[in-house]
Order: structure tokens, then C-alpha cells, then sequence
């Protein structure tokens, strides 16, 4: 689930997750559609092959973030 937090000019570029899994297929999905920053919830998201999906996202120049939900 994607969700556009604040300002409709980001919304393009910055995609929030509400886990529960992102692998590297995700990665290329977000790059292939334009996406430059991808924010997941810390603590319940499951990275699938944390190794290939974090130089997936290097390859792709995606930011890659863990953010804390109130």
C-alpha cells in the first residue's frame, strides 16, 4: 500500500510503505516508474535478500529509508 503524505508534487517521486514485504523486485518496479526515495516503516517491513535490495536501490540511486509511524 503506496501512500501520498503531504505534498502532491512529491508523490511522483517519494513512496511510502506500510510493510510487510519490499525485495529487490520492488526496487526495480519504483526505478522503472520513477521513483527516487522509498520510505518504509521501521520495524515491521520485511526485507526480502536485505543485500540484493539494498545495491538494487545503490544501482538504481534510490533513497532508501526507515521511518518510525506515530
Amino acid at each position: 500500500v503506496a501512500s501520498q503524505r503531504r505534498h502532491h508534487a512529491l508523490a511522483t517521486e517519494i513512496i511510502l510503505i506500510h510493510g510487510p514485504v519490499i525485495g529487490p523486485d520492488t526496487i526495480a518496479t519504483l526505478s522503472e516508474a520513477g521513483v527516487s526515495c522509498l520510505a518504509v516503516e521501521a520495524g515491521t517491513t520485511l526485507l526480502l535478500d536485505r543485500e540484493a535490495l539494498i545495491a538494487s536501490a545503490n544501482a538504481a540511486t534510490l533513497c532508501l529509508v526507515g521511518v518510525a509511524l506515530p
